[in-house]
């Protein structure tokens, strides 16, 4: 069941300074390994991890873990879209 305020944890989640290294983190470990390992499944893998291991680890209040842990992987998915298209963006005018 998705709670009331599903939107507000997404919001509050893609200002989240931890989760956002973890996926600069992320993407950068998938990027110098794009060759031996693809890019689709560890990034998919890493986005469901790091969303999980932070619902785990910080506190969630009211909310029901699998709430935090959907909204994390939305966020996830949010943030690692942007910053692919600012490593995109980069590389296409930096020629």
């Amino acid at each position: 069941m998705i709670p009331d305020n599903f939107a507000a944890i997404v919001v509050s989640q893609l200002a989240d300074p931890f989760r956002i290294g973890l996926i600069a983190a992320l993407i950068y470990t998938t990027i110098r390994n794009f060759g031996i390992t693809g890019w689709f499944v560890p990034m998919a893998a890493g986005l469901v991890f790091v969303a999980f291991i932070i619902a785990v680890t910080m506190p969630s209040g009211e909310q029901t873990q699998f709430a935090i842990i959907s909204a994390g992987v939305i966020s996830n998915t949010i943030i690692a879209t942007i910053m692919f298209g600012a490593i995109y963006i980069w590389r296409k005018f930096s020629k």
